[in-house]
């Protein structure tokens, strides 16, 4: 019988080891898939963005709702996606803080260029 070869997680690797989260291989400074995902408003529940997704009942539901997870390109071809321990799936739901807006850069005379 073949062994199995589970994921591993190295918290406080070096920027440039990758390391392995949720099956792949990000850098430590990329941020979770299911931040991305929160990024977007939810269109079956019209959780807002930094909001995890919401059941019927008014839990947090423990899977996001594929509207919204398809818009994450590397998760658009996923079939379901769970909701994170930390976002207490089945516990009662409550707004999450929204994401901070986008920065801006700025060109020498002080107006704001395209977004970074």
């Amino acid at each position: 019988m073949p062994a199995r070869l589970l994921p591993v997680h190295l918290p406080d690797a070096p920027a440039r080891f990758p390391r392995v989260v949720f099956g792949h291989a990000r850098e430590a400074t990329d941020e979770r898939p299911t931040e991305r995902v929160e990024r977007h408003p939810c269109p079956r529940c019209q959780a807002q963005p930094g909001s995890p997704c919401r059941s019927r009942s008014g839990v947090v539901a423990t899977s996001y709702h594929t509207g919204r997870f398809t818009k994450v390109g590397r998760l658009s071809k996923s079939l379901r996606v769970l909701t994170p321990v930390d976002r207490g799936p089945g516990q009662p739901w409550r707004p999450g803080t929204p994401p901070p807006a986008p920065r801006r850069r700025t060109s020498g005379s002080g107006t704001p260029d395209a977004a970074l």
